[in-house]
């Protein structure tokens, strides 16, 4: 790894546990910027991302919650690696909506509803399908976590130190977790960041976010798709009522 690099994904996509990751297994000293500020001018190049390079340095500078069709013109500077990190629509959603909307009305920053979110992923998606903005390296944060032979082959493909240690930091950038917070420090692969939607996953509300159209694309990346649970039919209480006067209607044997 000898370019520098600029990190696209949106919030609660894991891609700032991604972005810690890569900074241990580049093998130069590395300096990161976090979260460019939402709706100021997009810079025409790195050096104005994350000031000037030097010799030996490799500059990490993030994009949060971006629409990628405001950034194309990086895809013609041939020294920035750009990445593309991408999380399930379903475990996603379910991040964001758990995060308390105090948290995210952060001053320079906007709050992005889920219904804006799902049009972003859906844009991402597609990016990481068919490349026409960025152009980019794409992670899929699912497969990153859970399968060490994916996480090899992006340091194969990156020219990254080929180490798989377990993941154990959990990133403090936006309090951590909107699950777990940061009560995870230290054994981050034991999260259950695959299963957040389980917590919607009767919300019809909720469900009504994955239309057709996201439904297939997620199919075609992360090959899985969810249903609501069944809940158990409930007697109704005519039918209990009944069953209660017939039990009194007999008498006890003497």
């Amino acid at each position: 790894m000898t370019k520098d690099i600029l990190v696209f994904g949106m919030k609660r996509s894991g891609h700032h546990a991604i972005i810690e990751w890569l900074m241990k297994r580049i093998p130069y000293k590395v300096t990161f910027k976090n979260c460019i500020a939402q709706f100021k001018p997009i810079p025409n190049d790195f050096d104005q991302i994350a000031n000037k390079n030097s010799d030996g340095l490799i500059r990490i500078a993030n994009y949060e919650d971006p629409d990628l069709s405001e950034y194309s013109q990086h895809s013609r500077d041939v020294n920035v690696q750009r990445i593309l990190v991408l999380r399930d629509p379903y475990n996603l959603m379910a991040s964001r909506k758990n995060v308390d909307s105090s948290a995210i009305h952060m001053k320079g920053e906007r709050y992005v509803s889920l219904t804006e979110s799902i049009y972003l992923w859906k844009q991402h998606a597609k990016e990481a399908l068919s490349p026409k903005y960025i152009y980019p390296y794409t992670i899929l944060f699912n497969q990153w976590f859970s399968d060490s032979s994916y996480r090899f082959q992006i340091c194969k493909d990156l020219g990254l130190m080929l180490n798989d240690n377990p993941l154990k930091n959990v990133p403090t950038y936006g309090g951590g977790s909107s699950f777990d917070g940061c009560s995870f420090m230290g054994k981050a692969q034991e999260m259950n960041v695959l299963n957040r939607f389980q917590k919607y996953i009767n919300d019809k509300k909720f469900m009504k976010l994955f239309d057709e159209e996201c439904t297939e694309l997620n199919k075609k990346l992360f090959n899985f798709k969810i249903k609501p649970k069944k809940s158990k039919p409930k007697k109704s209480k005519q039918v209990n009522d009944r069953f209660k006067k017939r039990l009194k209607s007999f008498k006890k044997p003497s």
